[in-house]
């Protein structure tokens, strides 16, 4: 946390997180996100969830094609369609786990701003009363 002398940059640094954060909401909820930082989060997790959606199809589809393998045997002839959602169930994966990770860097911002909020409010606390208010 940068580090603050007078009351007015803490009030002013208080006022720009509760303007990215409600202090009072559950912080893993949306709702508790305003501005920027909600709309980073939502984009994000929209990413995650088209992602997943993603994952989902290809697996149905490398399930569908592994059943008709085993159901045609060494008659089977989509091998190379095979191989190419193996390949793409792996990316869609990766992708999937890309996604995650950008949502975990918000929630992690999150808690990091909810932090120093705390911090800052103890800090005003205290310059309220050396300053005899």
């Amino acid at each position: 946390m940068k580090t603050y002398t007078t009351r007015k940059q803490v009030e002013r640094r208080i006022g720009e997180i509760t303007r990215l954060i409600d202090p009072h909401a559950d912080p893993r909820h949306v709702e508790s996100m305003h501005g920027d930082l909600k709309t980073e989060f939502l984009t994000v997790c929209e990413a995650h969830n088209r992602a997943a959606g993603r994952v989902f199809q290809l697996r149905q589809r490398l399930d569908s094609l592994e059943m008709e393998k085993l159901k045609f045997g060494s008659h089977f002839t989509k091998g190379d369609q095979l191989e190419a959602v193996r390949a793409a169930v792996k990316q869609a994966e990766q992708a999937k786990a890309q996604a995650g990770e950008a949502v975990r860097a918000v929630r992690a911002r999150v808690r990091e701003l909810r932090a120093e909020l705390d911090q800052l409010i103890a800090l005003r606390e205290k310059l309220r009363h050396t300053a005899g208010v």
